[in-house]
């Protein structure tokens, strides 16, 4: 199994998690300075896990003061691959009542005051947003809160505040026309830097209150909000309990962020083209068979020698030939467009990565390192 880890970030009233004894801080220096504070290493159920509070212990860091580069980069080089953000934020719906929780999947970014990319000194790089969170952990952080019987919701879009100060009644109802969900200051560039990364990343929102433009938003004392706060906190260390012993079962083979690189590895090591089929299994546009089995869908994804092929386009295997290649099943995907582009993003920043001015040259700027075990699970089932 790929040696999968996961850190968690926690906002505002989450800053430990007092139940993980195995403790070991960790001070990382990054290229971007300092993360907002040491990096809580610990063991639970004997899988490694990261804890970085996002506003600092003590909450001294206010949202725009944040350094997102460093605290993506400080936990890249712990090796991390898996992020779930916690966060505190209002409610922009009047179900979302205070108390629950939402799962995210999409975002507008508002804010205007903070570095958002990695690549901002003499290089430009670019990778899809569309998706910018794992559905696999998003899986994960839903069989969670199920564990802990929260009331919470699957899906929604959080608006990305610059902050510190709250929004205004004309721009609280301007999000509300959005149909947008939530709204917080901190998930953005948070995101935008885990996907440049090639961290997967979900982010579950911890409702405190209504915004302002609610009409009982004025009634609402700081007592009642802290309440909240403190009440959400204790229920997320639960949930993040319970996310470290299933994350693992979640995890997405066709999720962006796993292959984004592999076409530029592909160049790098000097490859004149590089074939797809896989990649780009699963989209609509292959026009394979749609197959739905345990409430998910995939496409029957056949190889050009296979028995399936032979029966399909040749009325079945000559004598002479035995078949080649095989029939599995990938996950569907949708429409191809976006792929295409995490694909596109993936050789630009490799490209970027390295210095090489043009693909051409990518395979003069690229160091490989021997490795003596792989374990391939795209084609194990």
């Amino acid at each position: 199994m790929a040696n999968n880890k996961l850190a968690i970030i926690g906002g505002s009233g989450l800053y430990d998690v007092e139940e993980f004894k195995d403790r070991e801080m960790l001070s990382i220096d990054t290229s971007w300075g300092k993360p907002s504070d040491q990096i809580l290493k610990t063991k639970y159920n004997t899988n490694e896990v990261y804890f970085l509070p996002r506003h600092g212990r003590g909450h001294f860091i206010s949202p725009s003061n944040i350094n997102f580069r460093a605290n993506i980069d400080a936990l890249k080089q712990l090796g991390v691959t898996d992020i779930v953000s916690i966060s505190a934020v209002g409610s922009l719906k009047e179900d979302h009542s205070p108390g629950k929780f939402v799962i995210v999947d999409q975002f507008i970014d508002r804010t205007f005051a903070r570095n958002k990319t990695f690549f901002d000194d003499e290089i430009v790089a670019h990778v899809s947003m569309a998706h910018p969170t794992s559905n696999g952990l998003m899986n994960a952080c839903e069989e969670a809160i199920k564990l802990e019987n929260i009331n919470y919701q699957r899906g929604g879009t959080y608006v990305v505040m610059e902050g510190p100060q709250f929004s205004t009644l004309a721009e609280s109802n301007l999000y509300r026309s959005w149909k947008a969900d939530v709204i917080g200051m901190t998930n953005m560039p948070e995101a935008k830097l885990a996907r440049e990364a090639e961290i997967r990343y979900a982010s579950v929102s911890m409702v405190t209150d209504y915004d302002c433009w609610h009409p009982d938003h004025e009634n609402v004392d700081v007592q009642q909000v802290i309440k909240v706060l403190l009440d959400n906190a204790a229920k997320a260390k639960n949930m993040i309990k319970n996310l470290i012993k299933n994350f693992e079962n979640h995890i997405d083979a066709n999720d962006p962020t796993n292959n984004c690189l592999d076409v530029a590895k592909g160049f790098g090591g000097g490859a004149d083209f590089v074939m797809l089929g896989g990649m780009l299994a699963g989209h609509d546009e292959g026009k394979g068979k749609l197959v739905k089995s345990n409430g998910s869908k995939y496409i029957e994804f056949y190889g050009s020698s296979s028995e399936t092929a032979n029966k399909k386009h040749y009325g079945g295997l000559s004598d002479y030939r035995s078949s080649e290649g095989r029939t599995v099943r990938v996950k569907y995907r949708g429409k191809i467009n976006d792929t295409i582009k995490d694909i596109l993003g993936g050789v630009r920043s490799s490209c970027t990565y390295v210095g090489a001015p043009s693909l051409k040259q990518l395979s003069k700027c690229t160091t490989f390192v021997r490795v003596t075990k792989q374990f391939n699970d795209t084609f194990v089932k």
